[in-house]
């Protein structure tokens, strides 16, 4: 009787400290693209005090290279967009190989965002299977007409 009531004790004490134990907690997973894709990545910086900025939808536009000059195309229909998360955060997945130009949504429309060392537009090449990733990317969130 006594042997009995010692072991259900353990058993209560190993299920309590079980319970009690910290479990892991997997990390967000970041989305993937077909094989013959890419993805773009990074995340929105105020560049006035380094905070996140959050619900900002970026935009991808596609460089049409000329012989002269190349356009960037902001097409909100056709071109690949994605909104920022709470701590600034885009992933754009599926990216067909290509040149591109990075934009966002502004209260008046669609802006190329700018090198803030370079003052020009920010512009990447996607290839098949890479992830372009332009990590903290700290900008100015309230264009202004230049």
């Amino acid at each position: 009787m006594r042997r009995t009531s010692w072991l259900i004790g353990l058993c209560a004490l190993l299920l309590v400290a079980c319970e009690a134990a910290p479990t892991a907690v997997e990390p967000t997973a970041i989305p993937t693209s077909l094989p013959n894709m890419g993805t773009v990545k990074g995340t929105l910086l105020d560049i006035s005090n380094h905070k996140p900025i959050a619900d900002r939808l970026i935009i991808l536009a596609k460089i049409h290279p000329g012989a002269q000059l190349s356009v960037a195309a902001l097409d909100p229909n056709s071109s690949l967009k994605y909104s920022t998360d709470a701590a600034g955060r885009f992933v754009i997945v599926n990216v067909p190989p290509d040149s591109y130009a990075l934009g966002m949504l502004i209260p008046t429309g669609y802006v190329l965002i700018l090198d803030p060392k370079t003052a020009k537009e920010m512009t990447i090449g996607v290839k098949s299977g890479e992830v372009v990733d332009f990590g903290e990317l700290a900008i100015d969130p309230v264009v202004r007409d230049r």
